[in-house]
């Protein structure tokens, strides 16, 4: 549900048509997050998000399992939190 050159979607509207091509045709679909640098740049525009980069991460979740945690703190509270507990906020 993306585009990772990994394994890139597709159009369902158009099975043949990826999506990082049909967004690299259309960029306004974008808005705002084309600014964001492409994570896999290829030769064009690379700079600039490359070719029709979508800057999301997709998860897939279930509640038959429980979900950790996950935070992502500035480097003052990283620090501040490895202090007061380092086995759990690891450096």
């Amino acid at each position: 549900m993306g585009t990772h050159p990994n394994n890139p979607a597709h159009l369902f509207s158009s099975p043949d048509t990826l999506l990082s091509d049909h967004v690299d045709k259309h960029p306004e679909l974008l808005g705002e997050a084309k600014k964001f640098p492409a994570r896999y740049p290829d030769d064009k525009d690379a700079e600039f998000g490359g070719k029709g980069h979508v800057p999301f991460l997709f998860k897939i979740l279930t509640c038959k399992q429980a979900l950790p945690l996950q935070i992502h703190p500035n480097v003052e509270l990283s620090k501040q939190l490895h202090e007061q507990d380092p086995e759990q906020f690891t450096e």
